[in-house]
């Protein structure tokens, strides 16, 4: 599941046909009514999320679900077409108080970023700090997994999970499985996955892609034919994915509401004066695409280094929102789309009478979770109880034996000497 994804089926909730809401635009923004940008990507390519039966752990010497050298490729290339649409609008140098970049705790994002900001913001001739290396570090911010539900989309709760697999239940579900019985039959013999699902079909999915682009060989039973037959099967299988309005507002409305919110407060000055820029990168494995199936094509396995851009504009002193989708690797290719029930212009205040229904009052309450009932909260608040009980034992024997055994110091202040008790003797 991805964030992204579910941001952006909010924003585009019923498209089923991106040909009919989406014209192509030029790679410039329009910097003079421009007042606000969240750019979501998509991680660059990387290894496998998870091993097959019978892997061989050597194929992927980075390990799974790492960025590989092709990926951080892809980032700083988005990088620098980041920085060329945004030219004019943002500073031509970095500013820390200008933008803010905010990424999912994984390896793999948080290097995409790492390497997007390469591209993005390389050092002029003032902020260079070395000659041999034309780099900066810019900051890239993120949270523990455990409490992240902007960008985290397996982040505990409990309704979120039983929903999700009502839809694995579901008749839709189960018309899915017979139309693609023999696919699943086959791939699971070969595979030495029993009883594949639509649920895992993931998996093969996505090690077949990750093997073919970075050029490693196919096992010697799977060919082009059969791969299409894979492709088409987990793109069924993603379309089940995330597409009801309960998961929409438990797994994606909190970033959804940031965003929003974050237009109201620039609108209103409370947000940070020089913020103008936001880069977030959420955790996006390959189970279902629900942003891509969704906002380009379901006939197509989510690209790489993708982004989606929402904008804030302002004309004659009225607000407007921008959806804006970069859906082709390292490509000028840029589409911008209507926002269903919002035609354009698409009025802020519009919007947000639109998408409060996917705005969690009490998130943890809707979804399901009572005090300590997540387990990875409960093993953190009892290891910090320890600590701090070991921490008071410590300092309890501490001063029993500085009671114990009174220091003196000589008048000298030199050196020091401890007072036997009389019950002490010398060693």
């Amino acid at each position: 599941m991805r964030i992204a994804g579910l941001v952006a089926l909010a924003f585009l909730p019923r498209l089923p046909c991106p040909e009919v809401t989406a014209r192509p635009a030029p790679v410039a923004c329009d910097v003079s009514t421009l007042r606000f940008v969240h750019v979501i990507w998509r991680h660059g390519d990387r290894t496998p999320s998870d091993y097959l039966p019978g892997d061989d752990p050597l194929k992927w010497p980075l390990g799974y679900g790492e960025l590989t050298k092709v990926g951080m490729g892809q980032h700083y290339r988005l990088g620098q077409w980041l920085r060329r649409r945004y030219t004019g609008f943002l500073s031509d140098h970095f500013l820390r108080d200008e933008v803010y970049i905010r990424s999912s705790d994984y390896n793999r994002t948080l290097m995409s970023a790492q390497s997007n900001l390469a591209g993005f913001f390389p050092p002029n001739k003032d902020e260079e700090w070395s000659e041999y290396l034309k780099w900066q570090p810019v900051p890239v911010h993120t949270i523990p997994r455990e409490t992240d539900k902007q960008l985290y989309e397996e982040i505990y709760c409990p309704a979120a999970k039983a929903e999700l697999e009502s839809i694995w239940k579901s008749n839709k579900a189960k018309e899915v499985e017979q139309k693609f019985k023999d696919v699943l039959k086959f791939f699971s013999e070969k595979s030495k996955i029993p009883d594949l699902q639509l649920r895992n079909v993931w998996i093969l999915y996505d090690n077949y892609f990750c093997q073919l682009s970075n050029n490693v060989t196919w096992p010697s039973w799977l060919n082009a034919s059969m791969f299409s037959d894979l492709s088409k099967l987990y793109n069924a299988a993603s379309r089940l994915e995330y597409h009801t309005e309960k998961l929409r507002r438990l797994r994606g409305g909190v970033l959804l509401e940031e965003i929003i919110s974050r237009f109201w407060s620039k609108k209103t000055r409370a947000a940070p004066k020089r913020e103008i820029f936001r880069l977030l990168g959420p955790r996006r494995d390959d189970r279902s695409d629900s942003f891509h199936s969704r906002v380009h094509s379901s006939n197509f396995f989510p690209l790489y280094a993708t982004a989606l851009m929402v904008e804030l504009h302002q004309i004659n002193g009225e607000n407007f929102v921008k959806i804006f989708h970069k859906n082709v690797t390292d490509s000028d290719e840029i589409y911008e789309y209507e926002i269903p029930e919002c035609r354009p212009p698409c009025t802020l205040r519009a919007l947000t009478d639109n998408m409060t229904r996917y705005f969690p009052v009490d998130w943890n309450a809707e979804c399901g979770i009572v005090k300590s009932s997540n387990p990875k909260e409960e093993v953190y608040l009892v290891t910090v109880a320890f600590l701090f009980s070991t921490t008071l034992l410590f300092a309890f024997l501490w001063v029993k034996d500085k009671k114990r055994k009174p220091w003196r110091t000589y008048r000298d202040g030199s050196d020091i000497e401890m007072l036997l008790d009389e019950k002490d003797e010398y060693i």
